[in-house]
């Protein structure tokens, strides 16, 4: 038996998902834009494409992460890896360019691409289940 008020409670899931995702991605934009001059050009391309790699072959095995550990705790985990990345990324400014410093950015992009393949295949089971 469905709640009476399940049709209002879908939406409003949507609309804060849809907020969530706003606002982390406005912020993930501008960091990204900015990655060449707050990183310098070799490093930034080392942690985007890091990020990116990893993406790429977490995706194969997201889907069945998903399905194990839910959707909810997925969205969690993969907005997580963004504040990762935007954290290494402080660490940076914070601590100056050293060879540790470095690698902490480019291991943030890899943690931000794994997580990102988890909230992407999570985000759409999420808009699934509630398109039901």
């Amino acid at each position: 038996r469905q709640h009476k008020n399940y049709a209002k409670m879908k939406r409003q899931q949507t609309i804060v998902m849809g907020m969530v995702f706003l606002l982390v991605f406005a912020a993930y934009y501008i960091l990204q834009g900015l990655a060449a001059d707050l990183l310098g050009n070799g490093l930034a391309s080392g942690a985007l494409a890091a990020l990116y790699a990893v993406f790429t072959v977490a995706c194969l095995f997201s889907p069945s992460l998903v399905r194990r550990w839910g959707e909810i705790k997925c969205l969690r985990l993969g907005i997580l890896g963004y504040g990762i990345f935007a954290g290494s990324a402080l660490i940076l400014a914070l601590m100056g360019k050293n060879k540790i410093t470095k690698l902490i950015v480019v291991v943030g992009g890899a943690l931000n691409g794994g997580s990102a393949a988890l909230l992407w295949t999570a985000q759409g089971q999420r808009m699934l289940i509630v398109a039901k």
